[in-house]
Parts: structure tokens; sequence; C-alpha cells
């Protein structure tokens, strides 16, 4: 298996962190059921409440394809654009072994 890993990174305006912290929490719950999901973690700065970070694992390139084609992920980028979020992704090469029980 070669893992698809992603760092993530979403920043909002700092009245919108609450609702776009609730979202994404959501978000990281509906993407983990995914089939193909092996990693979804999400991380908040503790200095700028604005700011996150995801860390993504997929179980190979079809795993992370159906997460980029489902509903929810769309539906995801369209709610973080109404709230004047910006979010940006980097494809990384994982280089230690991957433990993961699913």
């Amino acid at each position: 298996m070669n893992p698809v890993t992603l760092f993530s990174e979403v920043s909002c305006p700092a009245e919108n962190a609450v609702t776009v912290r609730a979202a994404l929490e959501r978000f990281v719950r509906e993407t983990r059921a995914e089939p193909g999901c092996l990693v979804f973690e999400l991380a908040q700065h503790p200095k700028e409440p604005h700011r996150f970070a995801l860390y993504e694992v997929f179980e190979g390139q079809a795993g992370f394809d159906a997460h980029a084609a489902a509903p929810h992920v769309k539906d995801m980028f369209a709610f973080l654009q109404s709230q004047g979020a910006k979010a940006t992704f980097d494809f990384w090469t994982l280089l230690s072994p991957l433990a993961v029980a699913k």
C-alpha cells in the first residue's frame, strides 16, 4: 500500500473560529467513516485559535480520490468559503511505517 498523506491548514477570520471549528470537527467524523481513511486528525493553534491544521492519510490514491469526490468534502469547501476561510493542502511522502488499526 502506498498511502496518500496530506497536511492541510485552514485559517478563518477570528470571529468565525468557533463556527469553523465545529464544522471541522463534524468533517473529521464524516471523513473518518470513509473506508479509505486511515488517519484524519484536527489541531487548533494554541495562540491563534482561528488557525487549524489537518493531518490526513488515505489508503492509496483510490482512497484519496473517493474522499475528494465525497459530497461532504464539497460541502466543507463551500462552507469554508462562506466563512471567509482559506484552506491550503500539500501532499507528502510518508517515510515511517503506518500502524493503524481500522
